[in-house]
């Protein structure tokens, strides 16, 4: 189709100050690994400049969005939802990244549940709900990095 942008092409034209870095960045990969350098660049930077100050690369929000647990209703998913859980599984390893969200963002990690699910990790510091989606939002009490 002529003329038709990628989901992320489509963001970033919209959100990027002219002349600046974009506001939202779309990545693909393992998302522990990519935490683990982001949180190791983290660790790195604030140990070199005495903790005053981290590097604008560090994310202020992480929105995580894992794959909602599988149902406990007798009805099916859709055929495309069964075959992608057949594809890439549960998320077994959701808690470690959720940690790893945490240790990065400067400002707050937002997670995506299923409306009846049990949050990611306890007490979130508040939710907003629609008819079947979450979002829990976690903030991080303010740091010297933030002064």
């Amino acid at each position: 189709m002529k003329g038709h942008l990628p989901a992320e092409r489509w963001f970033a034209r919209r959100l990027a100050p002219s002349g600046n870095a974009p506001l939202l960045k779309t990545l693909h990969g393992h998302a522990c690994s990519f935490l683990q350098q982001l949180a190791a660049q983290k660790e790195r930077a604030a140990a070199a400049l005495g903790g005053v100050s981290t590097p604008v690369d560090i994310p202020d929000v992480v929105y995580f969005d894992p794959m909602f647990p599988p149902p406990k209703k007798s009805a099916l998913p859709k055929v495309e939802m069964r075959i992608l859980r057949q594809l890439v599984g549960d998320e077994p390893d959701a808690s470690e990244l959720f940690d790893l969200a945490r240790a990065v963002a400067r400002r707050r990690v937002v997670v995506k549940r299923h409306r009846l699910a049990e949050p990611l990790a306890p007490d979130p510091t508040h939710s907003h709900s629609d008819k079947t989606t979450r979002y829990d939002v976690y903030v991080r009490p303010p740091s010297r990095e933030d002064t």
